[in-house]
């Protein structure tokens, strides 16, 4: 044949294609190609490298066979089945480098390299027949393999979500375009879901396979009141239309008549407000204070916005602050009120095992309006029967839960005396800001059958200015929650006081006479007496001029009230009531020391200590005092200012009685003889500062009534 061909060669390359060594090499060449599927060359002036070649084909003519691979010999790659000195082999030592291999060969369908791990026991535990692979044959058949599988699969999942947000914003659209009478054609929504996906590439991925048919079932399924009509041409394709909202002059009939759409909405609202309400009171509550004061931060903002939409609608201010807060108020009122209330799905699931069992209310539903407003009814009433029924209507908390509070706080307030040896010092109280007190005696159970059990008590009030600068002088109560109502016992030393002798006041006011007193003979500002010397002329005049007539001068309170100026908030605080009487000597004693040591807490020694006493009590002070020299310059005891004002009216009821004034109200018949004593006498506070008010206006009155005879064009002046 190659004469015939008239065939020709180079010598060197008849020497080597007949070469008994080179033919014996090309066999084993081959017989590793077709096992592995991989050829090492070698290419002049250059090192060995390996060449891919096509890997055997599932889908040849000839069906692959175990007889058409070579063994495995562990000793080499499980890859390459290649002596190759430059690489090293690595061992697979665990089980997950197993299952990493197996993993590789079914997701690349390698026959070749399956036939070779089947000689293990498991697939996966090539650890136990010593598989050893160079680092690039990994990299390539295993590596490259896993990691375009997850990238693949990272695109379907990536794919499938925009799938689905494509789906529900074209459902969205349609709805929409339908409720607004419109006609939309399966073409055109085909084609703006196509959009929406990024391309008719997108639909390769497409699960399940896209057609214009599962894309109406879809819409059809999901929207519910649209429907699919066929054209009157069938070449055309269906178009998508809402009956009821093309029905004309009915789309509002059909959207407001319909009660069950309304019910729907409903549930849908009070379902989302009670997973708010439901997260909002898991919250963990801390346990250092009970809150008392209402706001918005009390309660859930969607809860809060609802209320207050039902009651005012969706308005964002009134038309001054006065009603924005009275709005304000009756919105969280509500709002509380249903938060207290509320019931989670356990509690309405659970099955009681009595027919009487009611709900119990968690304390992390408690809030301050349930909180504050039992408080306030039981310290004002102390009635036990008022307390649980409004706790009965779900107004406040049960009397058993108040009384767990009370316990509570007085608990904090003895762990308050604890840090400063036994005294109490309200948290309030700031130092460097000026302190001064009060003390009242208070009874308890007074009518008695027998007039004997009674009680007594002493109370004393601090006052301070509120938003003073400086540090707190002692921290804020550690409420720690009561499990039952046992108090800590607190104790007050009282310290020894005997009644002052008469012997010693004497003495005392011999020791004091020799001292200068300073008396301010000033009076009333004069400023003082035109504002209301104004008020009286004002108001007597307009009765001059009006006769018959609504009087428009304000009353006297009310033109007090207009003439004054805002005065800076005093905060108030009390200290532990003292069971002791309090005209005792050893009562005020103690009161009187426990009050210098907050005012030295405050403000330091440079300052006297200012109490304000009843006139009873103050007498006894003053004796005290008189009788304790070392005392007198660290107080300065004040009587209160309605015993003030009552032994002046008392007074001034002396001075006019007998005068014809008395007499007057009596025969004018204004008052009675016996109310007219208590008026002289001022048993009666309020009604006897009102006579003397009337009394001076009337008589100034009279006076202009003798000025204006004489001055009679100065009247027509003044009047009009």
């Amino acid at each position: 044949m190659l004469l015939a061909s008239n065939a020709v060669w180079h010598r060197t390359c008849y020497s080597n294609a007949t070469n008994k060594v080179q033919i014996a090499r090309d066999s084993i060449r081959k017989q590793d190609v077709l096992s592995t599927g991989s050829y090492f060359g070698k290419q002049r002036g250059r090192k060995r490298k390996r060449l891919e070649i096509d890997e055997p084909s599932t889908s040849s003519e000839s069906p692959f066979t175990r007889s058409s691979t070579s063994p495995l010999n562990s000793s080499l790659c499980f890859f390459c089945q290649a002596d190759v000195s430059q690489e090293q082999l690595i061992k697979i030592s665990t089980n997950s480098a197993g299952e990493a291999l197996k993993h590789a060969i079914e997701v690349s369908q390698n026959a070749v390299f399956g036939t070779r791990l089947n000689n293990s026991i498991a697939t996966s535990d090539a650890h136990a027949i010593d598989v050893r692979y160079h680092k690039p044959c990994w990299t390539k058949h295993v590596f490259h393999v896993l990691r375009g599988e997850a990238t693949e699969s990272n695109k379907q999942t990536k794919d499938c979500s925009m799938q689905i947000a494509s789906l529900i914003e074209l459902i969205n659209l349609v709805d929409i375009q339908t409720q607004n009478k419109a006609y939309l054609s399966i073409n055109d929504i085909e084609r703006t879901y196509i959009n929406m996906l990024g391309g008719t590439e997108a639909l390769e991925n497409h699960v399940p396979t896209f057609t214009r048919k599962w894309l109406k079932n879809k819409i059809l399924s999901e929207l519910s009141r649209v429907k699919s009509v066929l054209q009157k041409d069938r070449r055309k394709p269906a178009v998508l239309y809402s009956p009821e909202a093309c029905e004309e002059e009915m789309v509002h009939t059909a959207i407001t008549s319909n009660d069950m759409d309304k019910m729907k909405l409903v549930y849908q609202c009070a379902h989302q407000v009670r997973g708010s309400i439901e997260n909002y009171t898991n919250r963990d509550m801390p346990d250092i204070s009970i809150p008392i004061c209402s706001s918005v931060d009390d309660v859930p903002v969607e809860l809060y916005t609802l209320i207050r939409w039902i009651m005012v609608g969706p308005v964002e201010e009134l038309e001054n602050k006065a009603r924005t807060n009275v709005v304000e108020r009756s919105v969280l009122t509500v709002c509380q009120s249903i938060m207290y209330g509320f019931k989670s799905k356990r509690q309405v699931t659970f099955t009681p095992s009595s027919d009487s069992a009611k709900f119990r209310t968690r304390r992390q539903r408690e809030n301050p309006q349930v909180l504050g407003l039992a408080l306030t009814v039981h310290h004002d009433t102390r009635s036990k029967q008022i307390v649980n029924f409004l706790s009965e209507h779900n107004y406040c908390v049960p009397y058993s839960r108040i009384m767990l509070l009370e316990t509570s706080l007085a608990n904090a307030v003895v762990e308050n005396t604890r840090k400063f040896q036994g005294l109490y010092v309200p948290p309030f109280l700031k130092k460097g800001t000026f302190v001064f007190f009060a003390v009242d005696n208070t009874d308890f159970a007074e009518d008695t059958a027998d007039g004997k059990g009674t009680t007594h008590g002493t109370i004393t009030a601090v006052y301070q200015k509120a938003d003073a600068p400086g540090e707190p002088i002692s921290p804020s109560l550690n409420v720690v929650e009561a499990r039952c109502c046992s108090v800590t016992p607190y104790h007050v030393s009282m310290l020894p006081c005997s009644k002052p002798k008469h012997t010693n006041l004497l003495s005392a006011h011999k020791e004091t006479t020799t001292q200068t007193f300073n008396i301010n003979k000033i009076g009333v500002a004069k400023s003082y007496q035109l504002t209301h010397l104004g008020w009286v002329v004002a108001n007597a005049i307009s009765r001059m001029g009006n006769e018959g007539e609504l009087n428009k001068i304000p009353g006297w309170a009310a033109y007090n009230s207009l003439l004054s100026t805002s005065q800076p908030v005093t905060q108030v605080g009390a200290l532990p009531l003292l069971p002791e009487v309090a005209h005792n000597w050893s009562t005020l004693l103690t009161l009187m020391m426990q009050a210098r040591k907050l005012k030295e807490l405050a403000v330091g020694d440079d300052h006297p200590t200012i109490i304000s006493f009843d006139l009873a009590l103050y007498e006894k002070v003053v004796q005290l005092l008189d009788s304790r020299p070392d005392l007198q310059v660290q107080f300065v005891p004040r009587m209160g200012e309605l015993h003030v004002v009552m032994a002046s009216l008392r007074a001034l009821g002396t001075s006019i009685e007998n005068s014809g004034i008395d007499d007057a109200w009596i025969e004018a018949d204004v008052y009675g003889s016996a109310t007219t004593r208590q008026i002289l006498q001022c048993k009666h506070y309020k009604r006897s500062l009102r006579t003397h008010i009337y009394t001076y206006v009337a008589l100034y009155e009279m006076v202009l009534e003798e000025f204006f005879k004489g001055n009679h064009d100065l009247k027509v002046e003044c009047v009009s």
